[in-house]
């Protein structure tokens, strides 16, 4: 059977990612959350499983910024650094949750679940996409983004920013 033609995947461009974590009201429960996740997933280029299998034990505090312990496709984990702001923010998120000394406590909950699902990260990116596209009718005009979409403009802005590619292909774990 002949495969069909693959659509393009929608990337945020730099500027519509500044959009997006602009978004979120931080001074609500929900709009924290959502600003740290949208924020953490940039930073890392996490996949949206790799985000709702985040644990408090998975998050190494002790290095300058922070280092998160991902676990994703095919059951493989992958270690990585996120930048200062990004792990300073992360930090205070955990401990506004109060969930510090708990390493087995997932990080990012929905409003009914201890562990957020992917459909709930699929439906904040949605929800923050229709909100920015309403105040920039000039950006956000490709199709179809999804959470995967902050993986590739990561990676995407990491390549136009002149970090090699063997760098990008190692911090994405996409070797071998």
């Amino acid at each position: 059977m002949k495969k069909g033609k693959k659509k393009a995947r929608a990337v945020f461009s730099t500027e519509e990612v500044a959009i997006l974590l602009r978004l979120p009201d931080d001074h609500t429960k929900i709009g924290l959350r959502n600003k740290v996740l949208l924020s953490l997933m940039y930073a890392s280029g996490a996949r949206a499983q790799e985000m709702c299998n985040l644990t408090v034990g998975d998050v190494d505090s002790r290095a300058k910024g922070a280092k998160l312990k991902l676990r994703g496709k095919g059951g493989k984990s992958r270690r990585i650094g996120i930048p200062e702001t990004c792990g300073e923010m992360l930090l205070k998120y955990i401990a506004h949750r109060r969930i510090e000394d708990k390493p087995d406590r997932h990080v990012f909950s929905s409003q009914t679940h201890e562990q957020m699902t992917i459909s709930c990260i699929e439906g904040i990116v949605s929800k923050y996409v229709s909100l920015a596209k309403d105040k920039n009718p000039m950006l956000f005009t490709q199709e179809g983004y999804t959470p995967h979409s902050m993986r590739h403009a990561t990676a995407s802005h990491m390549l136009e920013s002149g970090v090699p590619l063997v760098v990008i292909m190692n911090f994405f774990d996409l070797c071998g």
